[in-house]
């Protein structure tokens, strides 16, 4: 190496420099050149220079000292030095897997923390792409053999579930069913054998089993899942005004939501829509008495032919314990009064819990302002309530085989009692 510049007195050199720049001066490879006569400031030529360690590099001597340059590269990691640094010497079972082919470096030339964007080969043949620090430092695999990418014909939707894969839609994807993982997330559109289109993950249809959301009742479809299609006598009974902006049309048949219904007679009331369309679904709760037992719709018709029940099984918006609202047996007027009608069998109401409830209840029904008449089977006795609003009256049934057999007289005598109590006792609403 020929290097010849002259050099003032005093001038600070690579022979003066302290001692962890002179001992790497390479001599060997600097031959010829006296480091008396390289300058510490010189920056357009580089020396060699080899560490204990052996590791040779060139830089010049400004980088070196007068910038406070690095020291060796390999030994501070920032290059490659075969058997020492490299990603093959350090991780020889991931280098393995260095495809053979399609890199134009080798695995021990480049370091484990290099974010150079490789290509591996795993056992089973899969080539996939990644930096060389995310499979040394993060230890990712193959993406294929973990279940991260579609390898078709080995992990791929279509291969693993070819029934499904017969409904992926032939023209709404802009992919295959054999590009696409099980477990993916993302929405694709399928095309059932029922004809309907619909949007789903493949983990939702592989995990979850799902099918067409229209066939399934997830989803409404005029036409084919609607209340208006399946069940056309239910939705002539749909509120034409309490239920806006919702439509029979527009609501599923089996829907749990609660909806305003009105039969050919005016009476409303609100019911969820499965309750309406299930077998042994309700109607209308006046006409029909659905939800009463037998002796609650004797009373409930013979009240009704005094001008006081006027309509069965209701739900107030009053609040007891725990409960939000209020179901009464049946309720009607008197004289512009509100009147709770509640008949309490032996069977459900003798317990001492059956007894706190019907108080609790009684009470949080006086206090919202209603009247409150309760048949009491006789050997109940009267609830520990004094309140004039509270008419409680002894009602004497047979029974009979295990049925209930009420004679007419008896249900005539009770109601007469009732009526006369309300009579006896309250006072007539001020005009």
């Amino acid at each position: 190496m020929e290097y010849n510049r002259s050099v003032r007195a005093g001038t600070k050199t690579v022979a003066t420099a302290p001692e962890y720049i002179r001992s790497e001066w390479d001599a060997e490879l600097n031959e010829g050149v006296d480091p008396a006569r390289v300058r510490l400031s010189t920056s357009d030529t580089s020396f060699h220079w080899r560490c204990e360690l052996g590791h040779g590099w060139r830089t010049s001597p400004r980088n070196r000292c007068l910038i406070k340059g690095p020291g060796c590269p390999y030994c501070l990691d920032r290059k490659a030095w075969p058997g020492f640094n490299d990603f093959a010497f350090l991780y020889p079972e991931i280098a393995k897997e260095w495809h053979p082919t399609r890199n134009e470096v080798s695995p021990d030339t480049i370091r484990p923390g290099s974010t150079l964007d490789a290509w591996w080969v795993c056992s089973l043949g899969h080539e996939w792409p990644a930096p060389v620090t995310q499979r040394a430092l993060l230890g990712s695999g193959c993406p294929f053999c973990l279940g991260q990418q579609a390898w078709p014909g080995f992990n791929d939707f279509a291969t693993l579930h070819p029934e499904l894969a017969r409904e992926w839609h032939p023209t709404k994807n802009a992919t295959s069913p054999h590009r696409v993982r099980p477990a993916s997330n993302m929405k694709y559109w399928w095309l059932g054998p029922c004809g309907h289109e619909w949007p789903a993950s493949t983990d939702s249809r592989t995990r979850y089993g799902t099918g067409c959301i229209y066939c399934h009742g997830q989803v409404v479809l005029s036409g084919f899942n609607d209340l208006q299609t399946l069940h056309p006598r239910i939705a002539a009974e749909w509120h034409p005004t309490r239920n806006a902006p919702h439509t029979p049309e527009k609501t599923y048949a089996g829907s749990s939501f609660m909806r305003w219904w009105q039969c050919r007679q005016g009476h409303e009331w609100d019911c969820p829509v499965s309750g309406r369309t299930r077998d042994g679904g309700s109607n209308c709760p006046n006409c029909s008495l659905a939800g009463t037992s037998k002796l609650e719709a004797l009373f409930f018709e013979a009240f009704r032919n005094k001008g006081l029940a006027t309509q069965a099984n209701v739900r107030l918006p009053v609040r007891w314990r725990n409960n939000r609202f209020s179901r009464v047996d049946f309720v009607g007027a008197d004289d512009g009064r509100n009147i709770v009608f509640e008949y309490d069998g032996s069977f459900y109401h003798h317990r001492k819990e059956a007894v706190s409830r019907d108080m609790d209840k009684s009470q949080a029904l006086l206090k919202a302002g209603f009247l409150v008449v309760r048949i009491r089977e006789g050997d109940l006795g009267p609830l520990d309530i004094r309140d004039e609003r509270l008419v409680q009256v002894a009602h004497s049934a047979d029974a009979r085989s295990g049925y209930d057999f009420y004679r007419p007289e008896r249900i005539t005598a009770t109601v007469d009692t009732v009526m006369a109590e309300l009579n006896r006792r309250l006072v007539p609403a001020a005009a």
